[in-house]
């Protein structure tokens, strides 16, 4: 029996895109995931033969993929140009990491990061002294990225899907399991003392989402046993929703951007108080929604937000510190 309190994932980026990861090691496990949830998608060829009857043969089982899921707590590292270990997720959703020097790192979504794949396993553990165990290798995996706040107070959460070639399922025995031997030791800070703003105007939201919406398509190869080589980004249409209290037009002005039906210099920006500082922005959004809400007796407008880059790949960004 498995239970699903065991279940871990860790992760690899790949050193050769498109080439699975077979031995990765205890320092892979290094990051600290939750809600872990994965599934199998084998092509089935279904076929009726002219036989007079009214079964069906055999069905020829096809190509091999797989998905995972997983939400992360966002935590910065250790110091502010340190990489925090869930670097290696982030950049196989498609985003560029670049240091700064001694003053922070940066990542962004990039169009030349689309084919940036990991190897993720997923380790199902029995139950005794010496548990063998159940390994699940996705290869070539790419993903999509959301970062939210379930409400203020909670930490920001990261959550993952990622989507691969099912590379095997396999035993292994007690003395071959991962364990993790690198954990991050900042704690995730709650969404406190933070400062959020849409074009300079604070947002007095309980919850927000920035969601990349990426496009993530399968890569078929007839070469590979499993009918896949990996999965890759095909496009993204970045979106960002959240639920401040309505205010008057004269205070913000969100009748006029919704119905204007242009991209407005709308700069949006959620900064953590936090030690080395993170801060989530996007240089421009578009108001494309807002739906009279409700919270605790209170009216909000719900607001969505289309992302929209500044320059070639800057359309939602994640700072650790300070770019200079």
């Amino acid at each position: 029996m498995f239970l699903t309190n065991k279940t871990v994932v860790y992760g690899k980026t790949e050193s050769t895109p498109y080439t699975t990861e077979t031995s990765l090691a205890d320092a892979d496990f290094n990051v600290r995931v939750r809600e872990i949830s994965y599934s199998f998608d084998i092509a089935e060829f279904r076929r009726k033969i002219a036989d007079g009857t009214l079964d069906y043969s055999e069905s020829i089982m096809g190509k091999q993929q797989a998905t995972v899921t997983f939400k992360v707590d966002m935590t910065p590292g250790a110091t502010v140009s340190t990489e925090p270990n869930w670097s290696k997720f982030v950049e196989a959703c498609g985003f560029k990491k670049t240091a700064h020097g001694a003053t922070g790192i940066s990542w962004v979504p990039h169009v030349d990061n689309t084919h940036t794949p990991i190897t993720i396993e997923v380790e199902e553990i029995e139950e005794g002294a010496s548990p063998d165990g159940l390994k699940v290798v996705i290869g070539g995996a790419m993903g999509n990225a959301k970062f939210n706040v379930g409400t203020v107070g909670e930490p920001v959460t990261m959550e993952f899907e990622f989507t691969g070639k099912l590379y095997s399922i396999e035993d292994f025995a007690s003395g071959d399991r991962i364990d993790p031997t690198t954990f991050a030791t900042p704690t995730p800070p709650p969404l406190l003392c933070a400062t959020a703003t849409i074009n300079s105007v604070a947002q007095d939201f309980d919850t927000f989402e920035f969601d990349m919406a990426n496009d993530v398509q399968i890569w078929t190869d007839p070469s590979d046993c499993t009918g896949i080589k990996g999965a890759y980004i095909a496009g993204r249409e970045p979106q960002m929703t959240l639920d401040p209290y309505m205010k008057l037009v004269a205070t913000e002005d969100w009748y006029g951007d919704l119905t204007n039906s242009v991209i407005s210099p709308r700069a949006i920006s959620v900064a953590l108080a936090v030690s080395p500082g993170l801060t989530l922005s996007a240089p421009k959004g578009q108001l494309i929604q807002v739906a009279p809400g409700e919270r605790n007796g209170a009216r909000t407008a719900e607001k969505t937000l289309l992302l929209e880059k500044d320059s070639s790949n800057d359309v939602f960004k994640i700072l650790q510190g300070s770019e200079s």
